[in-house]
């Protein structure tokens, strides 16, 4: 069994670094469930442990590759393979000047995805300093997309002319 499989099943619906943190918790709850003594079979946990999308990809993916959903160490060793991957995508981060909803996010993610690959999740805040447009940081680069930056740099060169003018 392949973890890059199960990635790929999960990968585009994860987007964030946030999100990828609830999953890891929502894994490490439902690892500790699988062996507790109780009435619930393993379908029911991992309904209960992860977050709904997740756990329809996950059951989809067992069901199409054949795997046995009341195999508790199959179930464990797919799970240990997807929080291997989970930790090992990498980062851009990015700054906007506003709280992006979430068909923003989406879209975001999809062209950082589609720009550099599906094991690329996004890390945001807010700053409204930079009052438009976004900074990234990727691959270790720093890049100032903002408007400030772009107003910073007019008034910069205007700056004699305008002092002028007041005056």
């Amino acid at each position: 069994m392949s973890a890059q499989t199960i990635f790929e099943s999960v990968s585009p619906i994860i987007h964030t670094t946030e999100e990828v943190s609830y999953l890891q918790d929502g894994i490490d709850s439902l690892l500790k469930s699988l062996y507790r003594v109780d009435t619930s079979s393993s379908l029911e946990k991992i309904n209960e442990h992860l977050p709904h999308a997740t756990a329809e990809k996950l059951i989809d993916f067992m069901q199409k590759n054949n795997l046995d959903l009341k195999n508790t160490e199959e179930i464990r060793l797919l799970l240990s393979d997807l929080r291997d991957a989970l930790e090992s995508m990498k980062v851009v981060s990015l700054t906007l000047a506003f709280d992006p909803p979430q068909n923003t996010i989406d879209k975001l993610a999809n062209m950082i995805k589609d720009r550099f690959g599906p094991s690329y999740i996004l890390e945001l805040s807010q700053c409204s300093g930079i009052l438009g447009g976004l900074v990234m940081v990727v691959h270790g680069k720093y890049i100032d997309l903002s408007l400030k930056k772009k107003l910073d740099i007019l008034f910069g060169a205007k700056k004699q002319e305008i002092a002028t003018m007041i005056k």
